[in-house]
């Protein structure tokens, strides 16, 4: 039996690990497509085509998606109050967030705690 070979590593994989890095980092205080593809020295639509290979989503998705992962785990465990979590995920206004958080999830912030804690 041969030995199994090490994956390749594309120069899109690379991306990828310095792309998740930076959204874990930044998710909460930068959502611009522009700041990122800055930061990898690529072009938006350059970024776009990098999440579309690696994630099967275009950047805008990927970075929603992690805010409301971070909203839903807060939602769950914290005590804060929903404007609390909503300035602390970069949100200005609750209401935004509200309305962000159920159009991704198909229900309101407060909907989601009520229905997590019973």
């Amino acid at each position: 039996m041969c030995p199994e070979e090490p994956p390749i590593e594309t120069t899109y994989t690379r991306y990828c690990a310095s792309l998740e890095q930076l959204v874990e980092e930044n998710y909460a205080s930068d959502r611009s497509p522009e700041s990122y593809a800055e930061q990898l020295h690529v072009s938006v639509r350059h970024l776009n085509r990098i999440c579309r290979s690696c994630y099967g989503t275009s950047f805008g998705e990927l970075i929603t998606g992690r805010v409301i992962l971070e909203a839903k785990r807060l939602l769950s465990g914290q005590e804060w109050s929903m404007k609390e979590i909503a300035n602390r995920l970069g949100f200005e206004e609750y209401a935004y967030f509200s309305r962000v958080f159920k159009q991704q999830t198909g229900e309101t912030p407060r909907d989601f705690r009520e229905k997590y804690k019973e």
